[in-house]
């Protein structure tokens, strides 16, 4: 009798990107409803007799690298448990056995001990956002405008929410971010060594000023949430955007607008890196991940990736195509009439100094 070793849901959430493999009948899967898969799943045969993978292709369809993750799922795990030790038997080090997919998805849904606020500047139609683990009360704040901080302080305070992080998608052009005037204020009001200041966060790429500086694969953790950084530049040299959690909901700056994307004419701009970071890194989430942008200027709030890969005006065209509109549109004739002021400050994380 085969021992059965189930991967815990603490550990599942924070597995990173990994590689779902679901070991079901075929004839089961072909015919299962949308709630009853894992998103991006590799479908596989795999006889429990032999303990063998029996399509021949496995190996193909995994990462070369035999220290990705993987997770095996099937109805109640025996078989998942059979294909996880055969993977650890061809030389893959980091698989785990994830039971069934209401177990995984449980796992991975953290979404309901998490609150999100969006919340927007009127002058460079600019949103920023804060995330909230609802247990621990930590949070972190994405993209602030200094403008706005004593408003996102009431925000917090009325949450009773604990920031530990300030996180820039970017440096931006056309605002000077609240990270630094937020850390001023809260920081002053810390006096007891014991108690965690908040930090400012932002890409090692970009070059700019800050406590903590992330680069691609890199997580931010608070609470029981976990936001893993993705290199996306094209906007700038220096973006990135932010998952949570497995994937459930997108905070992508400038990178992806709703039915657009961020301009390419200043600031180390290329749109062929652009367009690279879109398909590679945006529009390979799943459809349903939810797209929460830096900007919008029609009153929209979000998005997803499946609605975007339809319906976005500029990425939904060739590379080629697309290159020539972004050259074409923005040509350097027209900045945001804040970026003098802006740049500087926000190389050095606002205006005040760190």
């Amino acid at each position: 009798m085969i021992a059965l070793t189930f991967v815990s849901k603490s550990q599942l959430a924070q597995v990173v990107i990994p590689v779902f493999i679901d070991d079901r009948l075929h004839d089961y899967v072909m015919k299962a409803k949308t709630y009853d898969l894992v998103p991006n799943s590799i479908h596989s045969k795999f006889d429990v007799d032999t303990s063998e993978f029996t399509d021949g292709n496995i190996e193909q369809q995994l990462s070369s690298d035999k220290n990705a993750a993987i997770v095996t799922y099937c109805y109640r795990g025996r078989r998942a448990q059979f294909a996880a030790n055969r993977l650890k038997a061809m030389g893959y080090t980091d698989v785990v056995n994830g039971k069934n997919v209401a177990y995984i998805m449980s796992s991975l849904c953290q979404d309901d001990n998490v609150l999100i606020r969006q919340l927007y500047e009127k002058e460079s139609s600019t949103y920023s956002y804060i995330v909230m683990d609802k247990a621990s009360r930590e949070a972190v704040l994405i993209d602030p405008v200094v403008e706005t901080v004593e408003r996102d302080m009431e925000v917090l305070n009325g949450l009773n929410a604990k920031l530990l992080y300030v996180l820039n998608t970017h440096v931006h052009a056309d605002h000077v971010t609240g990270s630094g005037k937020l850390k001023q204020i809260l920081n002053s009001r810390n006096d007891d060594s014991n108690i965690v200041k908040v930090q400012s966060v932002i890409s090692k790429a970009s070059g700019a000023e800050a406590d903590i500086f992330v680069s691609n694969g890199d997580t931010v953790n608070f609470g029981e949430q976990v936001l893993t950084v993705k290199n996306t530049p094209g906007h700038t040299p220096g973006c990135v955007t932010y998952l949570l959690n497995n994937n459930s909901h997108a905070f992508c700056g400038d990178t992806v607008l709703i039915g657009g994307c961020g301009r390419t004419d200043f600031q180390g701009g290329d749109p062929n890196t652009l367009y690279d970071s879109v398909m590679n890194n945006i529009f390979s989430l799943p459809d349903e991940t939810i797209l929460y942008p830096g900007h919008d200027y029609k009153g929209r709030t979000c998005t997803t990736v499946g609605e975007e890969k339809l319906n976005n005006e500029r990425l939904t065209k060739s590379k080629e195509e697309f290159f020539d509109l972004m050259v074409k549109r923005f040509d350097g004739s027209s900045y945001p009439k804040k970026i003098d002021s802006s740049l500087p400050a926000n190389m050095k994380c606002g205006v005040y100094e760190l």
